[in-house]
Parts: structure tokens; sequence; C-alpha cells
């Protein structure tokens, strides 16, 4: 599945440009973007923005403001940061580290749909990552030295994210409640929010969240990653919430072999409705789960890591999502910037300026994680060969000693004795460069559509002649064995609707396409 992009390649708050949007949550649309600086220097980043439906509630403007507040005081391994907060055309926007990874949820539908149990360390060891997170939130000290109390209230697999290496972070604290001694922010009382099928049953029945909700989450979480079930789920939200409130949690050991009795009892207890019959603390929580741990932490992310690399390659085909690499070659994209493109190094010399490109030279990102670089030869000048056809020579990456592209010899001569003339003024060269760039998308799509062929293929030429003072003008593809592929056909075809100026005689040209494969290891 291809990244969409309904902001794609614009630049939020001034300085971070979006590339893809990742998904979309109950605040905002969270989107891909990377953050641009001097002399090529980038970092990718998640930007958050508020649904328009969102910006017209008072609460959903002030809970959002509160989550940027929350990660503003918070520093954790477990958290990821924020790096920014503004507004830009009446929408709050939030900039976040970027986790390169996928969250629990898709890991469990993934195990889930080959049947594979997680490893028993691997769940401890990330619910232990999650417990350690609520810890530093639970007992949260600030700057001042002041005490406060958050808690998380929305502790669920889709808030949990787990990177290719192995390291684990709880998200989205948009719902945190904080109180304390020295809170500035508070969560109105009486009101659930959560998720349900995670929720702890005393925030199910009105009552605040505590400590010791958030350790209840977390139970139902490990337990989720212990049997790849969500103990609590049901077809209709009456039902879930029944069996919330009523119902305990089935053992891990009823799913598989082997869980321990202590790990039984350890989740069974966490589950306990009652919440004073639970663990007095997610830290004490954690420390049980270290000790029913085999192995030391160091061997548990050596293990989950291994694991993790090989799911996540498989992962995104069998759940339809996009690919780690299809992620890493859109922030490589190329996008137009002022009048002008700017292209990557190696790929050519920039398009003319005058008037803003309308393509980016990186073309949209296939299934399997290839990039695809379009660099579409920049127009260079007219040369008149005495009487003969015009041929506008196109490509080449710097001149010749004697004024004309390099490469120049390559172009098709009327007769071979005779030698290019003065170049005439560039602006019909400009024109016609202006009309290939509308359809500059559209060639990208070709190699993106058919790469097969463009992974033996990686470069045409596309050869145009535009009849005296008409149109459409002719188009071949070459070379000649790809004129016929899938690929050459869907070029030609793209050629072909090109809606280049009416000309005052006869003009060819020849436009090199190049598709260029990143490597997005």
């Amino acid at each position: 599945m291809e990244l969409t992009s309904g902001l794609d390649s614009h630049l939020l708050l001034g300085r971070y440009r979006v590339v893809a949007r990742l998904a979309e949550g109950g605040m905002g649309k969270v989107y891909l973007a990377r953050v641009e600086g001097a002399e090529g220097f980038t970092k990718p980043v998640v930007v958050k923005v508020m649904r328009p439906d969102m910006r017209a509630m008072e609460d959903g403007n002030r809970l959002f403001s509160r989550e940027a507040l929350i990660l503003s005081k918070m520093q954790h391994p477990a958290v990821p940061g924020i790096i920014d907060f503004g507004t830009q055309d009446g929408a709050r926007i939030m900039v976040l580290e970027y986790v390169h990874g996928y969250s629990v949820a898709n890991w469990l539908d993934f195990r889930f749909a080959r049947r594979q149990p997680i490893p028993v360390d691997s769940c401890l060891f990330v619910v232990r990552k999650v417990l350690e997170a609520l810890h530093y939130a639970h007992t949260f000290e600030t700057a001042e030295g002041g005490r406060v109390e958050i808690v998380h209230r929305d502790v669920a697999a889709d808030n949990v994210l787990l990177d290719r290496k192995g390291y684990v972070y709880l998200l989205d604290f948009g719902i945190a409640s904080i109180t304390g001694k020295d809170r500035r922010v508070t969560a109105e009382a009486g009101t659930f929010r959560g998720k349900l099928g995670y929720a702890a049953p005393e925030t199910v029945e009105g009552k605040p969240a505590t400590p010791r909700s958030d350790q209840y989450s977390a139970g139902v979480l490990l337990l989720e990653l212990l049997t790849l079930e969500a103990p609590f789920q049901s077809d209709s939200v009456a039902d879930t919430v029944r069996r919330m409130v009523q119902e305990d949690a089935p053992l891990a050991s009823s799913f598989r072999s082997d869980i321990p009795k202590d790990l039984d009892r350890t989740v069974a207890r966490v589950l306990r409705k009652d919440p004073n019959e639970r663990y007095y603390s997610v830290f004490e929580l954690s420390r049980e789960l270290r000790r029913l741990q085999r192995v030391d932490d160091e061997e548990a992310l050596q293990q989950l890591r291994k694991t993790l690399e090989a799911d996540f390659e498989e992962l995104p085909g069998a759940l339809g999502v996009e690919s780690l690499k299809v992620r890493e070659a859109a922030l490589a994209r190329i996008f137009e910037v002022g009048e002008g493109l700017i292209l990557s190094p190696g790929a050519g010399p920039s398009a003319p300026t005058g008037e803003k490109s309308r393509f980016s030279l990186l073309g949209i990102l296939a299934a399997s994680g290839v990039a695809i670089a379009l660099a579409l030869g920049v127009l260079i000048a007219v040369l008149t060969r005495g009487e003969g056809e015009q041929v506008v020579v196109v490509g080449g990456e710097r001149e010749g000693q004697d004024g004309a592209p390099a490469g120049a010899e390559e172009a098709p001569r009327v007769a071979a004795s005779e030698e290019p003339q003065p170049a005439q003024p560039a602006s019909g060269t400009e024109a016609l460069n202006r009309a290939l760039q509308t359809q500059g998308a559209a060639f990208e799509r070709c190699f993106v559509d058919h790469l097969d062929s463009a992974e033996k293929a990686t470069e045409a030429v596309l050869h145009f002649t535009i009849p005296q003072g008409g149109r459409p003008a002719q188009v071949s593809v070459e070379p000649k064995q790809l004129a016929p592929t899938a690929l050459g056909v869907c070029l030609a075809k793209v050629g072909n609707n090109v809606a280049f100026p009416v000309q005052k005689r006869e003009v060819s040209f020849r436009v090199p396409v190049r598709a260029r494969f990143l490597n997005a290891q």
C-alpha cells in the first residue's frame, strides 16, 4: 500500500516538509515529514495536525494543547519527545520525534494472521518498557522540583510503537490527566476517556483514573501479547463493557503451554476489578515481570530486535500497510522549492526558473519499497542545423568546451558534415520544457507501475517531433527494445499527451528519462 499524502511537499511552520500521510486519529491527521536545515541537513519527524472539526471545539483545542504541554515537560527514552508546537492556517500543529517502526497493534495483527505466538520474554520486555514510561509519568518531577501525577489513560496496543531495533515507545498523552500540588492542567472529572477493551473497569463506571488504572491497561496489553487475543473485546460495545466490568480475564496458559504459573498469577492480579487488589505501583509490577523474565535485558533486547527485523520485512505485505523502505524513500524525495527544483547529487541540472515546476523529480513510491527518481532532461538550447530540422539538445550535466551540452554529439543530425550554428534564444525551449513538466508526474507513474521493466531499463530516450503549426507531437521511445514493453508504451502514451505550444517550423528534440533506484537500507 502506498503512503498517501494530502499535504505532500507542503512546508508546515516554515521548516517541516510533509512527505506522506501516516494515519488519522481522533484528534487529527499524522504526517511523516522532515525538518530541513543548512547544507543538506534533514531529520525525520512526525507532524500531528488538528482535524478541522476538532478546531471548532473548545474541548478539542484544549486537549491538543494539553498534550503538547505535557510532552514539553517529559524527557524519557520510551516517550517520543515534542520538537515544536505552533499554529498555521488556524490549525494547531505538533511536531514529534519519529519512530521508524510499527505499532504493537500492527505486530499483533501480523502474528495473529500467522498464528505465531510471541516469545514470552519479548512480551515481558515490551510491557516492562511501557511500565517504565508510566512510572516516570506517575512520579513526574517538574523542573522546579515539584511533583505531579500524570495518568496516561489510553495505554493500548495502537499507542505503543516498536522500532525495528527493538526499542519501545509509549505515545499519545492526549487524554492524560494531571493531578498534584503543582498541576497546571487537569482532566475533567466524571468523564470516561480511554479505549474500550483496555480501560480499567473503574474508569468505565465514571471513577477517576489513577496510576493503577494505567497498570490495569498495561496488564491487558501483556495478556494480549501473550495470547494474541484481546481478552474483553466483543462484537458490540455493550457486551465489551459488560465483559470489562464483570468478567475475569482468561489465563494465558489456556492459550499456550509455555506460560509459567507465576506469570498467570501476576497477570490475574494486575487485572483485578478492584484497583486496591492490584500491585501498589507500576514500578512494583515491572520488578515482578523482571523476575519472571528468563534472560537479562540486553539479551531480551537482542532477541526482540532479531524478531522484529524479520517480522517487519513481511508485515507490510501481510497487512497491506506501507513498508519501512517506502517511508525511507519518501523521506528522501525531492520537492519543488520556490521557482526551481532541488536535485539530489548527480541527478543533473536544475529545471529552468521563471515558472514554478509542477512535479517532483522523485516519483511516487512502489509497494516494493523501490524509490523512483525521475530525471527529465532539461532543455538546454535550440540549435539550428543549416536549413534542416531544428534540434533541441536535451540532457548533459555540464557544458562542453564549445558551450554546447556534454553529450550533444549524440543528438540526431541532418547530415554528418553539418555543424551546429550559434544557439537561438532559449525562450522557445523554456515553453517546451514547461509543457514537458506538466506531465512529469505521469512519466514517474510509468516507472512505478511497471517496475519489472524499469529495473531492466533505468533510462529511456523520448524522441519528440512537433509538426509545423500544430500538434500533437509524434513521439518514439529508444532504445528500440524498450518501445514495445509496457514501460515503453506508457512513456509514449504520456508523451503524446504533452500539449506543446504551436511551432513556426517543425521541431525535433530528445528527452532522456532516467529512473534512479534508491538504496533504502
